[in-house]
């Protein structure tokens, strides 16, 4: 730590220039504009004699050797502002916007701009300002995948996603927010030492501050039809008045899904083939409550609390197997499964910002969750059953604090924050199962402690170059206690530095950056617990899983309208999710994750995102994923390609069609050994807009032809399981939204750890 500060300011005996500094903003609503254009010439000439492009809070800071001179700030959609220099401190620059543009910005604008660690898309005033919903808008953006509402980065996995600050807590929440009301979408594909070091990608979300005071909402409703109808929707308020800002929401969700599977395992002499009908129904309520207060400028205080409830959450499994020894018929019987698992979770986060300066401030938040799922399995096969309970209760108490200041020409960032987390699970194995089986009751506590610091500095050098270089420090205190009795308890320090070199020009951006991270396993996947598939296949958690810890380095291009990317990762420790047997069974396999010596990947992707005839706009994606993995004696180093085409087109009278499909070739994902085949999806929609945008009704096919399925093959410890579901089928979905009074909320707060992820 001593030589990563010493590191960073070394560069204060290397800088003998002045720094003009200052600020872009709105001049409507003082939202910061990023990528402003910021040039110093002289006051005689038009010789340039400093260029610096703005952040994400709107700061430019470039380096000269007289304070004298003029500057002229530019940027797309306002009028270009042009001052005369008297001192270093230029204060807030305040853009008004150019009314005679704005009608060209879908067509001119760029959509999406490269940055050092990472890509932002531009959506207010562009055609994904039209998409419906923020769900619908990140299907757009590079690099970000969404499939069976799950969020993915390319060559990255899950992120972290933010909204104004505001850590997401429920992915129904994208689905709230309108894709009219959001400003940009910035994925960092290359985190700092600010975020956790088990944050691999973020994406943050902004939305547009409104002008005005008042009361003001939005009301939606959404059905989607599969083989089976799901309804959800809801309404949000917000009220404004000075510098107070009070907001709430509640949604309703009932969700009803029906597919089939078909599972085939073969281990040693034995097979098992089993045809599966799986239904559910979910009943969910989601509700949130908070209030922020803005003083001028000067700081800013603000609390939320959001509730998730499931009264209601049941799976049944009708499933017909047959059992072979020897290639000979050993047993047939069909079998019930139904498993009940209601859950409750209460979050709290509160913030307090304070501005010293426009340069230098503070910011402080704090999180409490409290999280319970109760899960019951009723088992019956062959007129034999056995019941089975597992109780989980999970509480987190976070808090972090930042301080941001300029130093030497640059920006420094540090911070320290702490967490402790306490999951407590008892399992219980009804007494009454007159199936024979091998399981038994447990109960099992994980208690985790994380301190961590960090310090981040970045600076820009002349026109084109900047640099940014941080460190981490965690120390994390582990102890798993079971039974009461098996007690294991570690102590687990680490340092995770990260650094990048950027250059950009008014064409090209490209960016090397590297980062270590770490991944610390689920806590779902630390559980004792063992569940019961059939009398053949069980499976459950691994108490003893290690952290795993990844090195990753990336290069970044931008050019005009294509973003390229490419990456290295070499990672130990990873975990998988494999099939073994059961303990000292022959005959019984479970499902499981491991820990793994090492395994290593490199990627290319590739977006192309050009604006043709004025109101189309296509996106092309290809991406080529390699990895290096081998377990127990066998390689999974087949490479998969993937290919993807958007299409949306502006049409007159506020109409909007799009097309977009995907295509990928078999082969393994990264970190993982299953091999999934080849699949090909198609989803079109159509957007109309009335009454001044402020009602939004949509209709959308996903999976039009019906060809894309789950299908993989997993071979492990001499088992092989092939897998075929026939979900997602092709489904219709209808929404419609009501805006009224564009009042929204300024909460500022933001998660205080990413323990949360692990819930």
């Amino acid at each position: 730590m001593k030589g990563l500060l010493s590191l960073l300011f070394s560069f204060t005996s290397i800088i003998t220039m002045a720094q003009v500094h200052g600020f872009v903003k709105d001049k409507d609503d003082n939202s910061p504009l990023e990528y402003a254009n910021v040039v110093l010439s002289a006051l005689n000439d038009s010789n340039v004699i400093g260029y610096a492009v703005t952040d994400s809070t709107g700061y430019f800071s470039l380096n000269t050797t007289t304070s004298e001179g003029k500057v002229r700030i530019s940027f797309l959609g306002y009028k270009t502002q042009e001052i005369t220099v008297g001192s270093t401190d230029l204060g807030t620059i305040l853009m008004a916007k150019d009314e005679n543009m704005l009608g060209e910005v879908t067509v001119k604008a760029k959509r999406f701009v490269r940055s050092a660690d990472g890509v932002t898309a531009n959506v207010a005033n562009t055609i994904l300002s039209k998409m419906g919903n923020a769900t619908d808008v990140l299907k757009h953006i590079p690099f970000v995948t969404i499939k069976n509402d799950e969020v993915s980065i390319m060559g990255n996995g899950t992120p972290v996603i933010y909204i104004n600050n505001r850590k997401l807590v429920d992915f129904d929440e994208l689905k709230q927010i309108q894709s009219s009301d959001i400003k940009k979408v910035k994925v960092i594909t290359n985190p700092g030492a600010e975020y956790d070091a088990t944050v691999n990608a973020v994406i943050r979300i902004y939305t547009s501050r409104p002008v005005g005071e008042g009361f003001g909402g939005s009301a939606d409703a959404n059905i989607r039809l599969e083989r089976r109808p799901t309804q959800y929707g809801g309404a949000s308020f917000n009220y404004r008045k000075g510098g107070l800002d009070i907001f709430g929401t509640l949604r309703y969700g009932h969700t009803r899904l029906f597919y089939n599977q078909s599972d085939n395992t073969k281990y040693h002499n034995w097979e098992t083939n089993e045809s599966i009908k799986i239904s559910g129904e979910n009943e969910s309520w989601s509700s949130s409550l908070g209030f922020n207060y803005q003083y001028k400028e000067k700081w800013s205080v603000g609390a939320e609390y959001k509730n998730h409830y499931v009264p209601s959450d049941c799976w049944k499994t009708a499933d017909t197997s047959k059992v072979y020894m020897d290639g000979k018929l050993r047993n047939a019987f069909s079998s019930d499964d139904v498993r009940r698992e209601p859950m409750n979770r209460h979050y709290v986060n509160g913030y307090f910002n304070y501005n010293f300066s426009e340069e230098t401030f503070i910011q402080l938040n704090t999180d409490y969750t409290n999280y319970s799922k109760t899960n019951k399995q009723n088992y019956v096969a062959a007129n034999k059953g056995i019941n089975t309970k597992n109780e989980t209760d999970n509480i987190l108490y976070a808090g972090k604090l930042k301080f941001v200041t300029p130093i030497a020409g640059g920006r420094l960032n540090a911070g320290i924050e702490g967490s402790y987390t306490k999951n407590s699970n008892e399992y219980k194995v009804g007494k009454e199962a007159t199936l024979e089986n091998e399981l038994s009751d447990s109960e099992n506590t994980v208690k985790t402690n994380i301190v961590a610091t960090f310090v981040e500095y970045e600076k820009s050098f002349g026109e084109n170059w900047s640099i940014k270089a941080g460190g981490r420090f965690e120390h994390e205190g582990f102890e798993y206690v079971e039974n009461e009795n098996d007690r294991t308890s570690r102590n687990n320090n680490g340092f995770y530095p990260s650094a990048s070199i950027a250059y950009k020009n008014d064409n090209i951006s490209m960016s090397l950056a590297y980062r270590n991270t770490t991944k610390r396993p689920g806590y779902f996947a630390l559980r004792s617990a063992v569940a019961i598939n059939s009398p053949y296949d069980y499976e459950g958690g691994t108490p003893n899983l290690k952290n795993t810890n990844r090195n990753r380095i990336t290069y970044s291009l931008g050019w005009n309208d294509l973003q390229l990317t490419a990456a290295y990762a070499y990672s130990t420790n990873s975990i998988i999710y494999v099939k073994e047997m059961y303990q000292n069974s022959d005959s019984i396999t479970i499902f499981h994750t491991q820990n793994i010596d090492h395994n290593q990947y490199w990627y290319v992707t590739a977006v192309y995102s050009p604006t043709l005839f004025k109101i189309w706009n296509p996106s092309l994606t290809l991406d080529f994923t390699k990895q290096y993995l081998r377990y127990k004696g066998m390689d999974y180093n087949k490479p998969i390609v993937t290919f993807e085409m958007q299409n949306m087109v502006s049409l007159p009278h506020n109409l909007t069609l799009g097309a977009d499909m995907n295509w990928n070739t078999s082969g393994n994902n990264a970190a993982e050994i299953h091999y999934a085949y080849s699949d090909f999806n198609f989803d079109a929609y159509c957007i109309k807009t009335l009454f001044n945008d402020r009602l939004t009704l949509k209709f959308s096919v996903e999976n039009l032809f019906n060809t894309s399925r789950e299908t993989w093959v997993m071979e492990t410890d001499g088992i092989r399981l092939e897998k075929w579901t026939d979900q997602p089928r092709r489904t219709f979905t209808l929404s419609a939204k009501y805006i009224f009074n564009p009042a929204k909320k300024k909460y500022k707060g933001e998660a205080a750890s990413s323990e949360l992820n692990r819930f």
